[in-house]
């Protein structure tokens, strides 16, 4: 089996990733199908680097592509590893950041962050906005919900 075996295909419309900076995973449903949802920072700038071995492998000129270092997304993907396939289940515009990002579940909800601008954002399970916030500093590198309770009578 080749590299190209492993690829999944897309099933209708979907953002080209240029740099995700966390993946988490959302549901399992068996061992087939799973959900992920994760930053997409969309930076032509996660191009120019390259490994040791391959400096120059997997460059693409990405200058004509529309919205490249404009917005960052937050994506929810159902992969299906039976049939290789991804599909977008829902996805939300963010600033843009160039480098740091995340995403993550929380009871039912989203919670993403796009550091470089500051963004935090709560959002509902149809990717509506819930709670949005602007951070004094951005270098916050991710960013969590807790739900803190006592659970003490007095």
């Amino acid at each position: 089996l080749g590299l190209e075996d492993y690829n999944l295909s897309v099933i209708g419309d979907y953002t080209y990733n240029l740099g995700q900076h966390s993946v988490k995973l959302v549901s399992v449903e068996d061992e087939n199908h799973y959900q992920i949802v994760f930053f997409n920072n969309y930076s032509e700038i996660n191009n120019e680097y390259g490994s040791d071995d391959y400096p120059e492998a997997d460059r693409l000129d990405y200058s004509g592509w529309e919205g490249v270092g404009e917005h960052s997304f937050i994506t929810l993907l159902n992969i299906d590893t039976e049939n290789m396939t991804l599909e977008v289940e829902n996805t939300a515009e963010l600033e843009w950041s160039m480098y740091r990002g995340s995403a993550r579940a929380y009871q039912g909800n989203y919670i993403a962050s796009s550091t470089g601008s500051g963004q935090l954002v709560e959002l509902d399970s149809d990717f509506n906005v819930v709670l949005e916030f602007a951070m004094i500093s951005s270098g916050v590198y991710s960013c969590n919900k807790f739900e803190i309770y006592d659970e003490r009578e007095d």
